[in-house]
């Protein structure tokens, strides 16, 4: 892909299930020795968190949510022109996230 394409997240229910199924069965480690965030963040927060996402958190209104906002994807040079345009006529915030499948080239 070289020129910008717009596109929209979707994730299939095999997808979300799959992840969920993961978080449940994560094997986690032995608690840490302090009751501070010294040693990192503490295991009773990331289970915490762990469970929201399997449990409670809505992926489908956050996907739609996102996709109600103009996505593009394309080749870092390619998305020049996007930042131009988001700068200059849109009035609203870019965000670029670089993704690296296989070797970089």
């Amino acid at each position: 892909m070289t020129a910008p394409a717009p596109f929209q997240i979707h994730a299939t229910d095999a997808q979300l299930e799959d992840l969920r199924a993961r978080l449940h069965n994560t094997r986690w480690p032995e608690r840490e020795v302090v009751d501070d965030w010294s040693q990192g963040t503490p295991l009773s927060y990331v289970q915490e968190v762990s469970t929201y996402w399997a449990d409670q958190y809505d992926w489908r209104s956050r996907e739609a949510a996102l996709n109600r906002l103009t996505q593009w994807r394309g080749r870092r040079r390619a998305l020049a022109s996007i930042l131009s345009i988001c700068a200059h006529r849109m009035k609203t915030p870019c965000l670029f996230c670089s993704v690296t499948v296989g070797p970089v080239q």
